[in-house]
């Protein structure tokens, strides 16, 4: 009887926290990664050519060279689930508070990297991606559904397939999907804006992974300038928003998502941001005003982007 082939839906991602980055540590506690898919993270091996010329005009040597990670780990954001990929994200670090209290993190310059396993227990194989750490993060926010977010990660090595999984993994919290009805809310310039349509979010380490001599795993990420940049889309009923743009006035935004429950919450602070456009769209022939934005340092909070999560009791 030949093999089964394995099923996509039996497949999973996993996780822990590296000490050393690029070393799995020896006991690993791994923590389930909660994805869309979990194949989007990739291996990533690049190739050696030989560019001396032969008679014959063909290749004669080609073979494995550096061998690093990419791709990126899709997800639903919810409550309490991708805590340490987000501190990862900002390197910062989460406030430590009492229950009931809520905890802040801030943009800093911390390096945080994870082995991540991918597993398909159907046929008893998986996969190691080591020194993985999130570069980019995108999330998409709007009155149709749920909020979806996606982590471009960078990573040092991967290993070969094996029969071997590094451990059964723990769930981390399993809360709802956020979702862009009425569970969420913002606030523009300190007011409370309701005639947003859709908002879009995207942060940028510029992160990079070098090369070593004697080695075809990748050194230590390093940062780079953080870009954090979004789109928002409003209702023009007005030029309040639209002037913003025109004047090159700064503004604030703030963002809450809260859980279905009611209990927890997930706020996102920009502190100053500087509209960069202002086209008008053809919305279902109801106009919008799109205004792609700026974070800029604020010095009083020292941070572009200040993220609270509820931590209730």
């Amino acid at each position: 009887m030949s093999n089964p082939n394995s099923d996509f839906k039996q497949s999973f991602l996993s996780f822990v926290e590296e000490t050393t980055p690029g070393t799995t540590p020896s006991s690993p506690s791994m923590l389930k990664f909660r994805t869309t898919d979990p194949l989007a993270i990739q291996s990533q091996t690049e190739a050696l050519q030989t560019e001396q010329p032969y008679s014959h005009r063909q290749l004669a040597m080609n073979r494995h060279a550096f061998k690093g990670v990419g791709g990126s780990l899709p997800h639903e954001l919810s409550y309490g689930a991708f805590d340490a990929w987000i501190e990862a994200l900002l390197g910062g670090a989460w406030s430590t508070e009492t229950a009931g209290t809520p905890e802040i993190l801030k943009i800093g310059n911390a390096i945080k990297t994870f082995t991540v396993e991918r597993g398909f227990p159907d046929i008893s194989e998986y996969e190691v991606f080591r020194g993985v750490i999130p570069n980019t993060w995108n999330l998409e926010i709007n009155p149709q559904g749920i909020v979806t977010g996606d982590f471009g990660v960078i990573g040092m090595a991967h290993d070969a397939l094996t029969s071997s999984s590094l451990g059964s993994a723990t769930d981390v919290a399993t809360n709802e999907p956020f979702d862009g009805l009425a569970n969420a809310s913002l606030q523009e310039g300190g007011s409370s804006i309701a005639i947003v349509t859709s908002l879009s979010l995207t942060i940028n380490n510029n992160r990079n992974i070098g090369r070593l001599v004697g080695s075809d795993e990748g050194d230590v990420p390093n940062n780079g300038m953080i870009q954090v940049e979004g789109t928002l889309t409003a209702r023009f009923r007005d030029e309040a928003l639209l002037n913003k743009f025109k004047n090159d006035t700064s503004s604030s935004l703030q963002v809450v998502l809260n859980d279905q429950g009611g209990s927890d919450s997930l706020t996102f602070d920009f502190h100053d941001i500087n509209y960069n456009g202002g086209n008008l769209n053809n919305n279902n022939d109801t106009l919008d005003v799109v205004l792609p934005f700026v974070a800029q340092y604020d010095s009083g909070e020292s941070t572009a982007l200040t993220l609270t999560r509820s931590n209730a009791a």
